[in-house]
């Protein structure tokens, strides 16, 4: 089996038992917790899950339903990313939950069984959203996050915490850690020399990499195995869960405590970076 095969099969598995998940918490919640709210501005568990149906139909080639939302009645829809992902799931506002299970359950299915049949080359174009093509890994690794942290709006919604540890929790977090260059060097805007070290403590993920402004004013990233013990000029350290909180925009939702969140080093730097960690759209 080839390097690039074994890694078609691991985002596979990660995008799979992430929307697995959501499908499993979803079975056993009751009516109210349906419409419980989520992290997600004007979204519900139920809107979550029409959220997720709709995106695995688009990218299926699943022709989209017909509807213009109102959009005076929808404060929440601030852009045309919005307005596009909030087509789908207003469609579906009034929906029973056993419908849209049902409609999860198949448009799952009709996914699996295109990734078994499609390329298994992460580098081939495939159709990801209308007429828009992405390489195949992008597209999972991306489908992998949001499916993932979708379930984690859900568990937080409804008091059910877990996958923290699970394939896509993994996938999630790499694709955090790798956005921390261009977030560091470039949103942040921090100096030639600056070093910032992200601490994530567990449960289910744990991780320590540190990432340098170079000369050229680039960010390069560093592994732990990398890491000299030199005091960084900002440490984050955080548990998993406030960490992918703080990275997807969620902390308006649940505020970490210092136990779980901490920042430390140049007040400046950290003022800077604290606003543009977000990497969720």
């Amino acid at each position: 089996m080839s390097a690039n095969t074994s890694e078609f099969d691991r985002l596979v598995q990660a995008w799979h038992t992430s929307v697995g998940d959501i499908q499993q918490v979803a079975e056993t919640l009751t009516e109210a917790q349906w419409h419980q709210p989520t992290a997600c501005p004007g979204w519900c568990v139920a809107d979550v899950v029409a959220h997720v149906i709709d995106a695995e139909s688009m990218i299926g080639g699943e022709p989209r339903v017909e509807h213009v939302p109102d959009w005076g009645a929808l404060p929440h829809v601030a852009s045309d990313f919005g307005r596009m992902t909030e087509v789908g799931v207003d469609a579906r506002r009034g929906t029973s939950p056993a419908t849209l299970l049902a409609e999860l359950d198949r448009v799952v299915g009709l996914r699996v069984a295109q990734l078994a049949e499609g390329p298994r080359d992460l580098d081939a174009e495939v159709t990801a959203f209308t007429a828009s093509t992405l390489p195949l890994g992008r597209l999972l690794t991306m489908r992998t996050f949001d499916t993932w942290v979708h379930s984690q709006d859900i568990r937080d919604a409804v008091g059910q915490p877990g996958g923290l540890g699970s394939p896509g929790a993994a996938v999630s977090a790499d694709l955090m850690v790798t956005a921390l260059p261009r977030i560091w060097g470039k949103a942040a805007g921090a100096p030639v020399g600056a070093v910032l070290e992200v601490v994530i403590t567990g449960p289910g993920i744990e991780r320590r990499v540190a990432i340098e402004v170079m000369p050229d004013g680039r960010a390069a990233l560093a592994w732990e195995a990398d890491l000299d013990r030199s005091s960084p000029t900002v440490l984050l350290r955080g548990s998993w869960p406030a960490v992918a909180h703080l990275m997807t925009g969620r902390t308006q939702y649940r505020e970490a405590s210092p136990e779980e969140l901490q920042f430390t080093g140049d007040a400046e730097l950290i003022a800077r970076l604290g606003p543009v960690l977000n990497i969720a759209p």
